[in-house]
């Protein structure tokens, strides 16, 4: 009992600091009157952030008279066969355009859980929840019919206990990623703009 206590205090401390963050980010954004186009993305991305696959939406704030901006983005990463999981990952991108290419850093933050009973559970949520900070860089290209393509890299530090570690999560065990500190993850991801 005092174990789930400790969980459900754990996550509720997340949620809070992701609350903060947003509300910090909104002032910033209302008190600049600077942003000029505020174009939406919706995309797939197979690896990154969302371990085999994510379905996303992405805000772009871009200032004005400036090649600068950022973007916000959020989104779902399901899977249904062995093992069992639902993450959220979410994106925060400093970026700079060049025409209609774009690069940009940032932080990613994925939380979630798996499920161990055939349908989501409360014990699963309690007894599996997580979160990861992976910071990253990505280069995206804006084609003329609104198409886009990305590349994504996520730079995962593994010097911690690697059983909790976002690399024990990763789909591809024979590539024996946990014998490595530190590791670059790629994601691709094409996605319609509007």
């Amino acid at each position: 009992m005092k174990r789930v206590k400790q969980l459900t205090a754990k996550g509720n401390m997340k949620i809070l600091i992701f609350l903060l963050l947003l509300a910090c980010l909104k002032l910033a954004v209302s008190a600049q009157e600077t942003t000029a186009n505020k174009p939406n993305t919706i995309y797939i991305e197979g690896l990154g952030i969302g371990m085999r696959y994510s379905i996303n939406y992405e805000r772009q704030f871009q200032i004005k008279e400036s090649n600068w901006g950022f973007s916000l983005s959020g989104g779902i990463a399901p899977n249904f066969s062995e093992p069992k999981y639902l993450w959220f990952p979410l994106r925060l991108d400093a970026n700079y355009q060049i025409k209609n290419s774009r690069i940009g850093a940032g932080v990613n933050y994925m939380f979630g859980y798996y499920w161990f009973h055939s349908f989501i559970h409360p014990e699963d949520i309690i007894r599996s929840t997580s979160g990861f900070f992976l910071p990253g860089i990505n280069y995206e290209y804006q084609f003329e019919n609104k198409f886009v393509g990305s590349i994504r890299i996520l730079f995962v530090d593994n010097t911690k206990d690697y059983k909790y570690s976002y690399l024990a999560r990763l789909p591809f065990l024979d590539l024996e990623l946990y014998n490595k500190k530190f590791v670059m993850w790629p994601g691709l991801a094409i996605g319609y703009s509007f």
